[in-house]
């Protein structure tokens, strides 16, 4: 509550600071020393309580924490970044869950174990689209992280801004995302990735092709000059959107190109959007650096070369861009930013708050009729156990048709498949601190958080779970599979609890690199 916020003289003047005693102040009868008077605590509320920071703060610290220390570890080296692991080729392998202090294996089966376990096998009713219809409720969910950030919703849906309807939309299919910038107090930004590419004629002494200028449908025209680039879709890889770049947006398709993908840097540029008031547009740009390695003479007259001529391109939309070869010296002449600065590859952009806290939770249960003296009895969750789940985005509370509480916990399953195409990825033991083991044999997996489109969360468990770079796997957009049931939830007294799954199939890719 900021309105009720304690200074920070009178934090420091409470007993959980000074120790419950006194205070300094110079005594004049003794020269040079000083005595202790009483500290009254009077101008700190009652109210305040001892506690630590809740679940999604602490998560946000330890992001900022790796990547810091990633940096470290980068710049130990040289600023050279470790090449991508290929632990994930084994039969068997583990990961350590340092948050957790739990070691988990992943082991690869054939087709013919996969079906005698049934663990493929998804219990629910399938359901057509991921959204569940009336159980979309990503407008609700966005409206209120933007009002706890302090931005006027009402101007949404105005004049040329867009509905908070269609930044939800943006948001639910990954177009978009609502993260929290850590430098700065309570600022919500809407973040887009964009890969850029840095490609040079030849690896020594290249020129570097520039986008010069682009022509609109309707004969407009306007100068840019900026490395050629595009929006990274969800479940797209860097490598994805490279190819696709040679492919829709260059022309280059049958140019051989040369990528380093492992060895890639990563800047923000920060912007204020008319379409989405009140919220500051942070694109994160990842620069992607390839070569001109061969082509057939036609297909390198095209694009300029051997001789480095300007050329133009004309893409599906009808809009054509102009490119020029550049030197280094003529492309910072233009002022384009070739490349990103150290500093700027340590981000502080990370998951926003969501959830309710203690207090929320309990008036909003309360409001709806939940029985609250239910909780923390006969095998219940505590509402502090409650409100931690909501904060760490692993499940979230809406009201069906007539008015009553549900949890709603979304699931993002993963069937990922060998380079052979044979065998599938499964996690079978899960080892604790104290060297207990538990059988677990599932498919990958983790819940969704309302905030994030189903890719996401599976990057996040490719990521994390398995340490596997997003370059060395592909993703199946086509082809995703919902579920949806509806089960009794004894650690929740008087809600309903749905849970929403999304299958997603994965390839583990032949080649890297």
């Amino acid at each position: 509550d900021e309105e009720n916020r304690i200074s920070a003289a009178a934090i420091m003047s409470h007993t959980w600071i000074n120790g419950g005693a006194r205070k300094a102040r110079t005594d004049d009868s003794i020269s040079g020393s000083t005595a202790l008077e009483p500290v009254s605590n009077e101008d700190v509320p009652s109210s305040l309580r001892q506690d630590r920071a809740n679940d999604g703060i602490q998560e946000r610290r330890r992001e900022l924490m790796d990547r810091l220390n990633k940096e470290h570890t980068k710049d130990a080296k040289g600023g050279k970044k470790s090449e991508a692991s290929a632990h994930f080729l084994a039969k068997w392998f583990t990961i350590n869950d340092r948050n957790s202090g739990c070691t988990f294996r992943f082991e690869w089966w054939d087709e013919a174990k996969v079906e005698s376990t049934k663990i493929a096998r998804i219990e629910g009713i399938s359901q057509a689209s991921q959204d569940g219809g009336a159980m979309d409720r990503s407008p609700q969910i966005v409206g209120r992280m933007l009002k706890d950030h302090n931005i006027d919703i009402t101007k949404f849906g105005v004049g040329d801004a867009r509905t908070l309807e269609q930044l939800a939309d943006e948001v639910q299919r990954g177009a978009a995302r609502l993260m929290l910038d850590a430098t700065e107090h309570k600022k919500l930004v809407r973040v887009v990735d964009v890969v850029l590419l840095r490609l040079y004629t030849e690896k020594v002494d290249g020129k570097i092709l520039i986008e010069a200028a682009e022509q609109y449908p309707d004969g407009r025209k306007r100068g840019i000059y900026r490395l050629p680039g595009t929006k990274k879709d969800p479940h797209e890889n860097s490598r994805e959107v490279a190819q696709r770049l040679l492919q829709d947006v260059l022309n280059m398709a049958e140019c051989s190109v040369q990528f380093d993908f492992e060895d890639k840097e990563v800047f923000e540029e920060e912007m204020m959007s008319p379409s989405f008031p009140g919220v500051r547009t942070v694109y994160r740009k990842e620069i992607v650096q390839g070569f001109v390695t061969s082509g057939s003479t036609a297909s390198l007259q095209r694009v300029g070369l051997p001789t480095g001529a300007p050329w133009s391109s004309e893409d599906a939309k009808k809009t054509v861009k102009y490119f020029e070869w550049m030197t280094e010296k003529q492309a910072d002449a233009k002022k384009v930013k070739l490349k990103a600065d150290s500093s700027e590859e340590v981000s502080g952009l990370v998951m926003a708050p969501i959830g309710l806290n203690e207090e929320d939770l309990r008036k909003y249960l309360e409001t709806n009729k939940v029985d609250v003296s239910k909780f923390g009895r006969d095998h219940a969750k505590t509402i502090k156990e409650f409100s931690s789940e909501l904060i760490k985005g692993e499940s979230s509370l809406m009201q069906d048709q007539n008015g009553e509480v549900i949890r709603n916990v979304d699931l993002v399953i993963m069937r990922i498949i060998s380079p052979n195409g044979s065998d599938l990825l499964v996690q079978t033991e899960q080892t604790f601190a104290d060297s207990t083991k538990t059988r677990l044999d599932r498919l990958p997996g983790a819940k969704r958080r309302p905030d994030e489109s189903q890719f996401l969360t599976a990057r996040r468990i490719l990521r994390r779970q398995l340490k596997i770079d997003e370059n060395q796997v592909r993703l199946d957009n086509k082809n995703c599979q919902y579920f949806q049931e509806e089960k009794p939830s004894p650690g929740f007294p008087g809600i309903r609890t749905i849970y929403r799954k999304c299958l997603i199939t994965a390839e583990i890719l032949k080649t890297r690199g």
